[in-house]
């Protein structure tokens, strides 16, 4: 099982991660945690120039991320894929996670975080 950030994972290499694991018949589980921000991005964009437009503007090219269906990714190797947008449907996207592991096949949560206060 991974747990990663929306913004770490679609920075990342999936899609051949997927085709690894589904080869190798290793039922690879994965849970985004869907804030709809790269916020380590918007991080080293302040760290490194406090005094940057991104700053001055609020506008951060690459950190926000909004709409992007990461759980559709599971397709590509015919896995399961949820996304959850209330805690009270996890339980039962985490019992078909865990049947199509169970099967072989990879799985894929988007878990839509909650809104907060930027």
């Amino acid at each position: 099982m991974v747990t990663i950030g929306d913004g770490t994972l679609l920075y990342n290499p999936v899609l051949p991660a997927l085709a690894f694991a589904d080869e190798h018949k290793l039922p690879l589980l994965i849970l985004v945690l869907n804030n709809a921000k790269y916020a380590a991005m918007q991080y080293y964009h302040d760290k490194f120039y406090p005094l940057g437009t991104a700053i001055a503007t609020k506008d951060y090219y690459g950190v926000d991320l909004k709409g992007v269906k990461y759980e559709q990714a599971a397709a590509v190797v015919d896995g399961y894929s949820c996304r959850v947008e209330t805690p009270a449907e996890l339980q039962r996207a985490l019992t078909e996670a865990l049947k199509a592991n169970a099967a072989g096949k990879c799985a894929i949560i988007n878990m839509i975080m909650p809104a907060r206060v930027r």
